[in-house]
């Protein structure tokens, strides 16, 4: 049988809640010059549920205007200071056995990736599915370059990552807790 490829879900899986919740809070509580009206507009369109196309293309609608540099910055603060004291235990040190073992880790999320690629660099992990802020003239725009990696699509961003590695889906274990996962628990 060949080596397992282990796909985890980030949210409520490794962290409490999710990890742009985490964010959006730190958002609102702790940057002064982050308007809150951005953060509300951000949880309707949650709330709602709304699929993907079109609206996924203006997903991160929150960060529109902002540097690299100081939404990089809010990323660390948030992920040192929030998102650290949330972790689960028991996924940490799953993962970090894993590690040890040399098995093949990707981390799947619908966060933002510069936020996700932080827990990847604490857990030790090379792959990195998230989803991918839109940068011009070193600001955020507001938009997504693919299709936000939830549902099926976090299934076809998966798809990309497994064709890239060449690797199949016979090898991929997934660990998720969400109805969105189902597809993605569905197909491993």
């Amino acid at each position: 049988m060949p080596e397992p490829v282990y796909v985890w879900d980030i949210d409520r899986t490794i962290v409490r809640s999710s990890l742009e919740r985490h964010f959006l809070k730190y958002l609102r509580t702790d940057v002064s010059k982050f308007s809150l009206w951005k953060t509300a507009w951000h949880w309707f369109w949650l709330s709602l549920r709304i699929p993907p196309p079109p609206l996924w293309r203006t997903k991160l609608a929150y960060l529109r205007g902002f540097t690299v540099n100081e939404v990089d910055y809010w990323f660390e603060t948030c992920f040192s200071s929030r998102v650290m004291p949330v972790l689960y235990a028991g996924s940490v040190t799953a993962i970090r056995k894993l590690r040890t073992e040399n098995q093949r880790l990707v981390l799947v999320s619908g966060t933002p990736r510069p936020l996700a690629e932080r827990m990847a660099k604490h857990l030790g992990i090379k792959h990195v599915i998230a989803a991918e802020p839109e940068v011009v003239d070193n600001r955020y725009t507001g938009r997504l370059l693919h299709p936000h990696p939830h549902a099926k699509y976090k299934v076809a961003a998966v798809q990309r990552l497994l064709d890239d590695q060449d690797w199949s889906w016979e090898q991929v274990v997934a660990l998720a807790d969400h109805h969105d996962d189902e597809y993605l628990l569905g197909r491993a």
